[in-house]
């Protein structure tokens, strides 16, 4: 036999549900913006007057880096949003 809770879990509506989705874009949104302003930034330092600052072995790696940071840094921004946003119902 399974205990049997005094309150059962509540359901967020749909209008909760697409209200919180809304909020999560928006954060997604904004830290992809500020991510991409910052990357923005690094490689105009890079290749301006730091131009040789960088071996050339290191540029795949640096690319491949830079772009897992613009693509995952938005996602872990949304995923803390959708979190923080489903403690507060």
């Amino acid at each position: 036999m399974t205990p049997q809770h005094p309150h059962p879990p509540l359901r967020p509506s749909a209008k909760g549900h697409a209200a919180r989705a809304l909020l999560v874009f928006v954060a997604w949104l904004a830290s992809l913006g500020l991510v991409a302003v910052a990357a923005f930034l690094a490689v105009l330092l890079l290749a301006g007057p730091h131009g040789g600052l960088l071996p050339g072995r290191f540029s795949p790696v640096v690319l491949w880096v830079g772009w897992g940071l613009v693509l995952v840094l938005p996602l872990l921004a949304a995923r803390w949003t959708w979190r923080r946003l489903s403690r507060g119902s």
